[in-house]
């Protein structure tokens, strides 16, 4: 039994290693099965890319207890925090269902992907950006023209990471109130760990209050946003997938890529145009 979780704990590890971010694997205890873990930031060029340690910790138990197919304990050491606090032995079933230490029932899983588009002319398009992927800037450049060019109206709401307190509180009334003058929200770029779970989290937003919504990531990412929208009860949320790395492509080649690949997007929000 311990050296299959520990395969199974290398496995996923390496999973969630990804851009100078390294999960390594402490000890694994067969008898109760246990999996410590710790977090290597010292290649990590962007910390606020990194997700916070104890969502990254959930993500990694799920992904687990689904392999192991049993209960397993998992712990994750995390340098960002001046002290460890170790959760009182979180337990993940089978089934990934989650039981959280704070008692915090997981959300039901919800397939719905929500309203598809329809027909494009005469809508309003949201795209939400970040301060992050100028290749996200260029591929939404073109989307836009495109959908202008088929009848559409578009805006963008450009997203920034890691604001807290009161200019946290005015960004989301501020997100809230983009939704709510659309008619549909395209939210991306799901690049890296953190960029992916809020690039979801918002597109889930999107989806809770009743519009055509769909998160747009990498390939190398596309599991991780699948992992997210799992996590957030919204196992059906539309995602689309663009080419990996993606960034480091030259401007002419991302906006080729974004325009040979319009129609492909229309079609994983529900659209046509007329």
């Amino acid at each position: 039994m311990a050296t299959v979780l520990s395969q199974l704990a290398a496995d996923v590890a390496r999973q969630f290693s990804r851009d100078g971010v390294k999960v390594m694997v402490r000890s694994v205890d067969a008898d109760p099965p246990r999996v410590d873990l710790a977090l290597d930031l010292s290649n990590a060029e962007c910390l606020d890319c990194v997700m916070p340690g104890d969502y990254l910790r959930r993500l990694i138990a799920e992904g687990l207890a689904d392999a192991a197919q049993g209960s397993v304990e998992v712990t994750l050491s995390d340098p960002r925090a001046e002290a460890v606090v170790q959760p009182d032995a979180a337990r993940y079933s089978s089934v990934v269902r989650v039981l959280d230490p704070t008692g915090v029932a997981p959300p039901a899983a919800n397939a719905d992907p929500g309203p598809a588009l329809g027909t494009v002319a005469g809508k309003m398009i949201g795209f939400r950006v970040d301060t992050l992927w100028r290749s996200w800037d260029w591929v939404a450049e073109e989307w836009m023209k495109l959908l202008v060019e088929a009848g559409a109206e578009v805006r963008d709401w450009r997203r920034v990471q890691g604001i807290h307190g009161e200019a946290g509180e005015a960004m989301e009334q501020d997100y809230r109130a983009f939704l709510g003058s659309v008619d549909a929200v395209i939210s991306g770029l799901g690049n890296c760990g953190s960029c992916t779970a809020w690039t979801v989290t918002d597109a889930m937003s999107g989806r809770a209050t009743g519009l055509p919504s769909m998160a747009v990531v990498t390939e190398q990412f596309d599991g991780l946003s699948e992992l997210l929208a799992q996590d957030g009860g919204c196992v059906g949320l539309r995602r689309y997938v663009l080419p990996y790395p993606l960034d480091t492509l030259p401007e002419g080649e991302v906006r080729a890529i974004a325009r040979e690949r319009f129609d492909a997007m229309l079609a994983a929000i529900g659209a046509q145009v007329a």
